[in-house]
């Protein structure tokens, strides 16, 4: 990703696009576990410019040595400020390690610090000439355009490339889980933290559609705004907890984890944040969600989607993930009727497979005094 910003052969060595279009709203790009996205924000007549120059840079991209190494320490800087300097994000890590068994979600999207130091520019050029060909690439235009012309570019500047043998990922499934696994670790940080999931299909690898869709709604159910479960019962009323947040992937390619985290409130520990969201779990199997809270809960999710669909970025966005990872544009186009449908049944249903001490993992960070001496490792406890 980075050093497709350093140029082709016929633009080296210049930020080529802020040169040749000048005045563009946004160009970035960004990487996930499952896709990297390189996206553009401009007027409409500079479309067949875009498209020129990034059929060039799919085609005859310049990996030179002095880049590459200037890139790599920039990466390892990254990966510095943004994990390991950050407790919360190297328990995170930590976590999705432990709860996947054989599927490359184990692996951090930014790599391991070994991975870094060891990567070499042969192992980019590799990885360029195998994956950064028409055949494996999705390409989504969203705005005032003409869908004739767009696909008209597309054949232009693409059609003469040379497709690789990349193969599409099949879905992957983790494996059975064979009981809890747990990790704790205790490190200087200002706060406990606790990360705790489930292993869940998502869209692509569930058996039944109506289970994703159902997960996908159970977390909006315990996280979504000030008056979920969540956030009502553990941090207004209980007060054990300070934050707390929960991330499901629907659209994720391979299975995924529900992941509920949070932050103890002063004078718990991880621990008893743990008990009381396990305690919440319980419930949410137990006591079937009233047709109020899932009305209110559905017209949130409807009017969010709504909202961001005003954003251009967004809809690209969606379209793209949907291509991507395999499902299609239209399975995306039917979301909310398919969040419609689901019913109180169907949820209860879904915690009750899926919530269980045994498909769990658990991750947590013990707090260490920050006056303690820094040059020591950080305490952590394997698997049990």
């Amino acid at each position: 990703e980075h050093m497709m910003q350093k140029g082709m052969k016929e633009f080296y060595n210049m930020e080529y696009i802020d040169r040749l279009l000048p005045g563009i709203g946004d160009s970035s790009a960004y990487t996930t576990r499952d896709y990297t996205t390189y996206y553009h924000l401009l007027e409409k007549n500079r479309l067949n410019d875009i498209f020129y120059l990034e059929a060039w840079r799919m085609k005859d991209l310049v990996m030179r040595t002095d880049s590459f190494r200037k890139e790599r320490k920039v990466i390892q800087e990254e990966r510095r400020q943004e994990i390991e300097d950050v407790p919360e994000a190297l328990l995170y890590e930590q976590f999705n390690a432990l709860a996947y068994n054989n599927s490359g979600y184990q692996q951090p999207i930014i790599g391991w610090t070994t991975d870094i130091v060891n990567m070499q520019l042969d192992d980019l050029k590799q990885w360029y000439r195998q994956h950064y060909t028409p055949n494996n690439a999705t390409i989504v235009v969203v705005g005032d355009i003409n869908s004739d012309e767009v696909f008209a570019l597309a054949d232009r500047y693409f059609s003469h490339i040379k497709p690789s043998n990349a193969m599409t990922p099949k879905p992957r499934r983790d494996g059975e889980a064979k009981g809890m696994k747990r990790f704790t670790m205790s490190y200087h940080a200002n706060l406990p933290y606790l990360i705790l999931g489930y292993k869940v299909p998502s869209l692509v690898t569930a058996e039944k559609q109506w289970e994703a869709y159902a997960l996908d709604l159970l977390a909006s159910i315990l996280d979504s705004g000030d008056n979920t479960r969540l956030h009502r019962s553990l941090i207004q009323h209980r007060q054990v907890a300070a934050e707390m947040s929960v991330e499901y992937e629907l659209y994720a390619q391979q299975q995924t984890q529900f992941i509920i985290q949070g932050v103890p409130n002063k004078g718990y520990t991880s621990a008893d944040l743990e008990l009381a969201v396990l305690n919440e779990i319980e419930r949410i199997k137990n006591e079937p969600i009233t047709n109020t809270e899932l009305k209110r809960i559905k017209t949130q999710i409807i009017a969010a989607e709504v909202f961001d669909k005003d954003s251009m970025f967004y809809q690209a966005k969606k379209i793209g993930i949907a291509e991507t990872i395999g499902i299609g544009w239209q399975n995306d186009a039917a979301y909310v009727e398919k969040i419609l449908a689901i019913t109180p049944e169907q949820l209860q249903l879904a915690a009750k497979k899926y919530f269980i001490s045994s498909n769990s993992s658990i991750a947590l960070m013990n707090f260490v005094n920050k006056t303690a001496s820094k040059t020591e490792p950080p305490d952590t406890q394997g698997v049990k």
